[in-house]
């Protein structure tokens, strides 16, 4: 029993050491944990203040980094800006290519109208080189309803008297050559089919030096043209494809018919062109002063003229005729001069017809020749009076272009010369006759501009001013507006229209 008893005793000895070493332990606990504390303290305390001063650091260091907001200056704004233009230009100029890649003509047609142009240029080499002449009576004998190839002779009105003593003619052309877009390299795919214009110089001896007055000229004209008819029939309807002929006006100009050949009898695109026959006469037949725009040339049984009032129209249609070799020749050497010109061509003509723009009457007498024409004057300018560089691109000449008739706030007043060593005034003040828009030809003392009415201009002037507008717009797209859209339609493009 003592043994068991002494085995109690030391446990209980063991738990009273156990338990006064627990509560000895907590309070060292205690007092640890409130040592921990303080050291926490002190931890945060140090810990908070580093970063406090971190942050303070990093602020100002920001602070010192980050710029101070003030406007922009007007050198970087002038920067952004030409950035901007530059970008905006650099798409313009590519939609500009894949248009005209999209206009230009399908190789086949090409190649279908160059074999029609030299078979008819064959069938015209081949009338007799004899010079044929007839009077009034007979010249009509020949032609009418009832004769056998049913052609009739165009006279314009008035039609010439039967006591008239001229002499009617008709021999082989000098020549015949392709005008126009065609020999250009700048015509386009239209919806009514691409014009070709094929011009046939009639010979010198077939008039005389007065046959300029009193619509002599025009009826001689007249009376050629149907017997080149009378030789071109047999053969159109051989060519391959066979071709039929009929009678047109030249830009509605009544004065000048002239015959229009299709192809007979087909609905194919790759036939969907006309060929436009012009009989001209040389520059040397009429003397260009005679036919000035400040002169008459209809004078009918009156012998004083100096009360006649000037005959521009039919002075203008007269000299036209005259002039189609030089002109040829001057586009020809604009083309040569400047790279971008057959582009900015293409560019004009598009921008032109959509706005309802033509070379005939109706059409404001402001086409796609006018264009031609007066981009050709302007880069033969010199000092101050250079509008256009030979240097420019495409889309240069034609905002420039544009520019310049936007800007012509008394009227267009422009003098060139086809002469090589001769400059083009851009403002010529010594162009005196009346006339709305001047496009003067100092050597041919012809206007080309002659068939623009005083309400064409200035609706052609408009229509620069807004594209101007938008082609500095770094902000709209101007595309659309500018090449694509049609405002042809007057209900589109004005607000009230009488018919």
């Amino acid at each position: 029993m003592k043994r068991k008893n002494s085995v109690v005793d030391r446990e209980a000895e063991e738990e009273e050491k156990s338990s006064k070493q627990k509560i000895s332990s907590l309070a060292e606990l205690e007092s640890e944990d409130d040592d921990d504390e303080e050291m926490d303290g002190m931890s945060e305390e140090g810990e908070s203040g580093a970063e406090e001063e971190s942050s303070d650091d990093e602020e100002a260091a920001e602070a010192q980094n980050k710029p101070t907001k003030k406007g922009l200056s007007a050198e970087e704004v002038q920067v952004a800006r030409e950035t901007s233009e530059l970008f905006k230009s650099n798409i313009f100029k590519m939609q500009i290519d894949e248009l005209i890649g999209e206009l230009k003509l399908d190789p086949k047609q090409v190649q279908i109208v160059n074999k029609a142009l030299h078979q008819i240029n064959n069938a015209v080499e081949g009338v007799s080189d004899r010079v044929h002449s007839y009077n009034l009576v007979e010249a009509e004998k020949m032609f009418g309803k009832n004769s056998k190839d049913k052609i009739v002779i165009p006279f314009p009105d008035p039609k010439p008297s039967k006591d008239v003593q001229y002499k009617f003619g008709f021999a082989k052309p000098d020549y015949v050559t392709v005008l126009g877009s065609f020999s250009l390299h700048t015509a386009v795919k239209q919806p009514e089919g691409v014009g070709i214009d094929l011009y046939v110089n009639m010979p010198d001896e077939l008039f005389q030096a007065k046959d300029y007055l009193n619509y002599r000229y025009v009826h001689k004209r007249a009376f050629y043209l149907a017997c080149l008819a009378r030789e071109l029939k047999g053969s159109l309807e051989k060519l391959d494809p066979p071709m039929e002929m009929s009678y047109s006006y030249l830009n509605e100009d009544l004065l000048r018919p002239i015959l229009q050949l299709t192809v007979a009898n087909s609905t194919k695109k790759k036939h969907k062109f006309h060929i436009n026959i012009l009989p001209g006469t040389s520059s040397t037949v009429f003397e260009p002063r005679k036919l000035g725009p400040d002169r008459n040339c209809v004078r009918l049984d009156r012998e004083d003229t100096s009360t006649l009032p000037a005959t521009v129209f039919y002075n203008s249609s007269v000299l036209s005729d005259t002039s189609y070799r030089a002109y040829s020749e001057f586009l020809h050497r604009a083309k040569r001069m400047c790279e971008g010109f057959n582009e900015a061509c293409i560019l004009g003509r598009l921008w032109l017809r959509q706005r309802g723009f033509g070379s005939s009457i109706r059409s404001g007498g402001f086409g796609h020749f006018e264009w031609a024409m007066l981009m050709a004057a302007l880069l033969n300018g010199s000092g101050n009076q250079r509008v256009l560089m030979a240097g420019y691109s495409s889309y240069q000449l034609f905002k420039a272009t544009v520019r310049f008739l936007a800007t012509q706030k008394t009227g267009l007043s422009v003098s060139f010369s086809t002469q090589k060593d001769q400059h083009t005034k851009a403002e010529d003040k010594n162009l005196d006759f009346a006339s709305p828009a001047k496009l003067f030809d100092r050597d041919f003392k012809l206007n080309l501009l002659w068939k623009m009415s005083a309400w064409s201009f200035n609706l052609l002037k408009h229509e620069a001013a807004v594209t101007c507008d938008l082609l500095t717009d770094v902000v709209k797209d101007r595309f659309d507006p500018i090449l694509l859209k049609n405002i042809s339609n007057p209900h589109l493009h004005f607000d009230t229209v009488f018919r």
